[in-house]
């Protein structure tokens, strides 16, 4: 048996190689620095330019300016001009040009794809997204965050490979930018930065799959284990998985409202508000009841008079048109013909309690 050995050594070149514009701009900058150098000691040997006006002349034929203030007038000066300047300089000048802009287009295409490393500091990461139409739930997640003044101009950066074939344009208009892997994929992972991220949120993979919570748990340990203190939130679908998500080192932790992107919003924005929502939303804890009771006084003074007699605080209200008007001004004149109050505890005796107080009023 004949071992052809020679064949393991070989080494092949790749027949398409992505441009790399720093080994062109080193190797073209060395290039022309010894070029021009040349020239320049050709010009002041045959002649009789001071170096200054050997570097002028260089320069101005490099850049094609020619101002003709300065010429290579003999046999060997015009040589030397045409070999190291048209044939080596300019040349050289012309591809690391074509390279640059190749560089440039190379450059745009990888970021749209979500192929670019991207060196973000004091930046929101988004890891994972929504199985269904996760373009219309960012839109209006990095929507909401813009209206807040922690999140109006951070960058935001997704970790996901809902947008492989390039990220939509209705994201890229709101500063967003995307890696196209896995949400646990440990390159795209320490290439996101966490470490030094103002915000970083969890997003669960499905809101009806608890295998979710066991990614978003793994999500979680990895990101801790980059190291820094972002304020990270983590979705979580099983309530019984909650504490394990605050040990692994999650901040806040909330459940996934596909419909309703700006709870995790507010939990980004406004730590420790989410509990207040969740709260709200819960039927078991404080309820928004609607007591149908006219009143007419400053909004100041209802809210007192709910409040000290423990029927609930006052969130709103429904002008006598049917306006649904949400946390007025103290001082202002309120004619309502419903109110909208957080009650906790019992509604009906609740509710009583208001109709008793506000009638005889």
């Amino acid at each position: 048996m004949i071992h052809f050995w020679f064949i393991n050594r070989r080494r092949f070149r790749p027949i398409i190689e992505r441009p790399s514009i720093g080994r062109a701009l080193a190797r073209a900058t060395a290039l022309i620095v010894a070029l021009g150098g040349l020239h320049v000691l050709a010009m002041m040997a045959y002649e009789g330019m001071t170096a200054f006006e050997g570097l002028w002349l260089t320069l101005t034929t490099l850049m094609t300016v020619g101002y003709g203030d300065l010429a290579a007038k003999t046999f060997v000066g015009r040589w030397a001009t045409i070999l190291l300047l048209y044939a080596g300089g300019i040349f050289t000048l012309a591809n690391l040009a074509s390279r640059w802009f190749e560089w440039r287009a190379d450059a745009k295409d990888r970021k749209w794809r979500g192929l670019w490393r991207w060196k973000m500091k004091d930046h929101l990461l988004l890891l994972n997204s929504p199985s269904d139409h996760p373009e219309e739930f960012f839109e209006r997640l990095v929507g909401q965050l813009r209206q807040t003044p922690r999140f109006a101009e951070c960058p935001v950066l997704i970790v996901t490979r809902a947008f492989a074939g390039g990220l939509p344009d209705s994201l890229a208009r709101l500063g967003v930018a995307h890696v196209a892997a896995w949400g646990l994929d440990f390159h795209a992972l320490r290439d996101a930065n966490p470490a030094q991220a103002r915000a970083i949120a969890v997003l669960a993979k499905s809101e009806v799959d608890p295998m979710s919570d066991s990614i978003a748990l793994d999500a979680v340990t990895r990101v801790r284990a980059q190291g820094g203190g972002a304020h990270l939130v983590a979705e979580c679908i099983d309530d019984r998985n909650r504490a394990r998500l605050y040990q692994a080192g999650a901040n806040a932790v909330v459940r996934p409202t596909r419909v309703y992107a700006e709870i995790l919003a507010r939990a980004l924005a406004h730590p420790g508000s989410e509990k207040v929502l969740e709260e709200i939303l819960d039927a078991g804890g404080a309820e928004c009841m609607r007591l149908d009771v006219a009143w007419e006084g400053d909004w100041r003074e209802l809210v007192r008079r709910l409040v000290e007699s423990e029927v609930g605080t006052p969130v709103g209200y429904e002008s006598a048109d049917g306006k649904i008007l949400v946390n007025p001004r103290a001082t202002e004149r309120v004619r309502a013909r419903a109110i909208f109050a957080l009650v906790t505890g019992e509604t009906g005796a609740a509710h009583a309690r208001a109709l008793s107080l506000l009638r005889a009023v």
